[in-house]
């Protein structure tokens, strides 16, 4: 009976001992946080485009300039000149987003306008404003509004071929 005593004794302070090394290594936090925030997408809308009019091409070549501004001017150089009440306009576009959100724009420096006989002209962009903002405008919802412009300088050359020249580019906005 007595080596019963000592047995069941051993057995229980090793049950013990092993409990206590158990308790020793774990740890339990029952008040963790975790979250998530949705935000609206974010959308570009091209409302309207680019557009140089209709250029009377000059013995020198020259450049034709239009600002990106709500309120554009155009400026011939070279000689250059236009065919009077001709439709022009720098391409304009909306941002649509999370009016807590910065995003980026991203545009082409040069947009390449092909015409007849593989003729081409460049066009070197500008942009209103900076090429990053906040959506801030509007804002049921926290939806936000940015509009912005881009405009640019066309070279014309000398000899530049007779008729209509068009192009496409790609502008991006991102959170960022």
């Amino acid at each position: 009976m007595k080596k019963f005593a000592i047995l069941f004794a051993g057995l229980f302070m090793m049950t013990f001992a092993f409990q206590s090394v158990n308790a020793q290594n774990t740890a339990t936090v029952s008040d963790a946080n975790a979250a998530a925030s949705i935000v609206a997408g974010i959308t570009l809308t091209n409302d309207l485009s680019l557009e140089f009019g209709e250029i009377v091409r000059s013995s020198t070549g020259g450049t034709v300039t239009i600002t990106a501004d709500a309120n554009p001017s155009r400026t011939p150089s070279g000689n250059l000149t236009f065919i009077p009440n001709d439709t022009w306009r720098p391409a304009k576009f909306t941002v649509a987003g999370d009016n807590t959100q910065t995003f980026k724009i991203v545009k082409p420096a040069t947009i390449t306008l092909a015409g007849p006989s593989s003729s081409e002209m460049t066009i070197t962009t500008s942009i209103s404003g900076d090429e990053s903002g906040l959506a801030t405008t509007g804002g049921a919802g926290g939806i936000g509004e940015y509009v912005f412009y881009i405009g640019g300088t066309l070279e014309v050359a000398a000899t530049q071929q007779i008729g209509d020249y068009v192009g496409t580019y790609e502008v991006t906005v991102q959170y960022e």
